[in-house]
C-alpha cells in the first residue's frame, strides 16, 4: 500500500483537527466540522494526490461517521481506528500531551508507522436502519423509565390530581406502544437481511433481539474482527486487572472505554444469560464460589457470551450446550 503521507484527524461534535504528516513534519489545521469545510479543506486541496493519502481517524461513537462517508464518497482512502490501539500507541510513545492538535498528530504518525490499515466502507443501508431503530428504541426505553419515576414521585405529593396521573399513565404506554412498534421493525429489517445470522444467535440462550441487532448493525456480524478478544476490547467487557490472577479484593467494574451501548446490551444480555444459559451460568457461579465478586462475574460472564457469539456466527453452527467441541467455539479468538 503507497502510503507517502497520512492525515490524522481528531473529530469532536463541531471542529476537526487535523495534521499533514510524511514523516518527517506536521501541517496541523483547525476546521469546523461541516460539509463544505470538509469539502474546501481536505476535499479538493487532496484529491490530486488521493493515491498516496490516507485518512485516518478515531472511531469516536457517532460524530467520526459523517466525516468518514464524506471522505469515501469522494474517493479518498479512510481509516477508522479503535481508539484502544491509539492509547496503546501513545504509551508505546510515551506521549503526555493531551489536546486535540497533539491527537491529530498522534493519529497522523499512528497511520504512518501501521505496517496496516482497515479501510473503511460505509454499512449497507438497511445495517443503518437497524442500527438507528436499535438507538431510538434505547432511547424510548430509557424516557420510559425516567417517566415512570416521575409518576412515582407524583404519586407521593400532595395535590396532584387524578388527571394528572392519568396523562402520566397515558405517556408511558404511548411510550410503549412506540417501542413495540420499532422492535416489529427491527424483527422485520432481521428476518429479511439476516436470517440465517438472526437464527443462530437466537440460539444462544440469552441473546435476544436487541443484542443480535447490535452484532448484526454496529459490529457488523463480526466481520470485520479478527478475533472475540478484538471484539470484547472495542466494546470495553475485557475484565480489569483486577478479575483476573489471585486479587479477589478490588471491585470489579466494566471498562468506560468502548462503545457504551453495546456494554450495555451485553451487560444486560449476560444478566439473562446467568438465568437461562448453563454455559453462562456455570462460569458465573464458578468465579462467585472462588471468591470473584458478583460485578467481577457477571463481567466474564459477559466476556463469555460475547465469545460464544463470535463462535457461533464465524462457525455459522448454532449454539448447543452438549456439543464436544463447546470449549472451542468459547475461546475461539481468545
Amino acid at each position: 500500500m503507497k502510503k507517502r503521507r497520512v492525515i490524522g484527524i481528531d473529530v469532536s461534535m463541531e471542529s476537526l483537527d487535523f495534521s499533514l504528516y510524511d514523516g518527517r513534519e506536521h501541517r496541523v489545521r483547525h476546521i469546523p466540522y461541516t460539509r463544505e469545510s470538509v469539502m474546501q479543506e481536505m476535499v479538493i486541496p487532496f484529491t490530486p494526490e488521493k493515491e498516496n493519502l490516507v485518512f485516518v481517524m478515531e472511531a469516536t461513537g457517532i460524530y467520526h461517521t459523517r466525516l468518514a462517508c464524506w471522505l469515501y464518497e469522494k474517493g479518498m482512502r479512510v481509516a477508522v481506528i479503535n481508539p484502544l490501539q491509539i492509547r496503546r500507541y501513545a504509551e508505546m510513545k510515551l506521549m503526555r500531551i493531551k489536546s486535540d492538535a497533539s491527537d491529530a498528530r498522534l493519529i497522523a504518525e499512528y497511520g504512518f508507522d501501521a505496517r496496516e490499515l482497515p479501510f473503511f466502507q460505509p454499512p449497507d443501508a438497511f445495517r443503518q436502519e437497524l442500527e438507528l431503530l436499535l438507538k431510538e428504541s434505547e432511547a424510548l426505553r430509557q424516557e420510559k423509565v425516567r417517566t415512570r419515576n416521575r409518576l412515582h414521585a407524583l404519586q407521593k405529593r400532595a395535590g396532584v390530581t387524578p388527571q394528572m396521573i392519568e396523562l402520566m399513565h397515558e405517556h408511558l404506554q404511548t411510550l410503549q406502544t412506540m417501542i413495540d412498534k420499532i422492535e416489529k421493525l427491527m424483527q422485520t429489517l432481521l428476518k429479511k437481511h439476516f436470517s440465517r445470522e438472526y437464527h443462530l444467535l437466537q440460539s444462544i440462550p440469552g441473546i435476544g433481539l436487541k443484542t443480535s441487532s447490535a452484532i448484526l448493525s454496529m459490529l457488523r456480524g463480526f466481520g470485520t474482527f479478527q478475533s472475540a478478544k478484538q471484539v470484547c476490547a472495542y466494546i470495553g467487557i475485557a475484565p480489569s486487572p483486577y478479575d483476573s490472577g489471585s486479587s479477589v479484593h478490588k471491585r470489579g467494574s466494566i471498562s468506560k472505554r468502548g462503545n457504551p451501548l453495546l456494554r450495555k446490551l451485553f451487560y444486560m444480555a449476560a444478566m439473562s444469560a446467568i438465568q437461562y444459559n448453563p454455559l453462562i451460568r456455570a462460569k458465573y457461579e464458578h468465579l462467585v464460589q472462588n471468591g470473584k465478586n458478583e460485578m467481577q462475574a457477571l463481567i466474564a460472564a459477559a466476556n463469555k457470551l460475547l465469545r460464544i457469539a463470535f463462535g457461533v456466527l464465524k462457525r455459522q453452527r448454532p449454539f448447543d450446550e452438549n456439543y464436544l467441541a463447546s470449549a472451542k467455539l468459547c475461546s475461539n479468538g481468545a
